[in-house]
């Protein structure tokens, strides 16, 4: 109804502006990040180029590398407590690679945009602690949200 479609254009504003904010760049191997929008598999769904690169590293590494580069680049908020992969909206992994409902989209949009936005605290709290600026004005607030590691279930609720 218009209640929904009001909530998912609202989402889909905010993720508009969390595109270009901290918490939505990484840094990938090139190899990784060249063809993922052409992909059938991945269309270029974070949940799906990580469950794809998780599943690389387990491969050629153990649990361990995967752990690492979960922590190293802050992705703890797009995994579960045994660092698996959280899907961005049900059943995404084993149904299409697209949103195929409105309330698809909207979990999708509304899931994102949290998890983008504690990414971005998160790597904004690891900025000021390596550049010792832990006295700036919203460090605190900072340093009250991250004092839990918090993963996809503790955000997502």
């Amino acid at each position: 109804g218009r209640l929904t479609s009001i909530n998912l254009l609202n989402e889909i504003n905010k993720f508009a502006q969390l595109t270009h904010s901290i918490g939505n760049f990484i840094v990938m191997p090139m190899w990784i990040n060249q063809g993922r929008a052409m992909d059938n598999n991945i269309k270029d769904y974070w949940d799906l180029t990580m469950l794809n690169l998780q599943y690389f590293l387990k491969k050629f590494g153990d649990e361990d590398t995967w752990v690492k580069y979960v922590d190293s680049y802050c992705l703890l908020p797009f995994v579960d407590e045994q660092y698996n992969v959280c899907e961005l909206w049900d059943n995404h992994f084993n149904h299409s690679a697209y949103p195929k409902s409105i309330e698809e989209f909207e979990q999708f949009y509304h899931n994102v945009n949290l998890l983008v936005e504690e990414r971005g605290k998160c790597i904004t709290k690891k900025l000021c602690d390596n550049l010792k600026l832990t006295n700036l004005s919203f460090y605190d607030s900072l340093q009250d949200n991250m004092s839990t590691r918090r993963n996809f279930h503790d955000i997502v609720k």
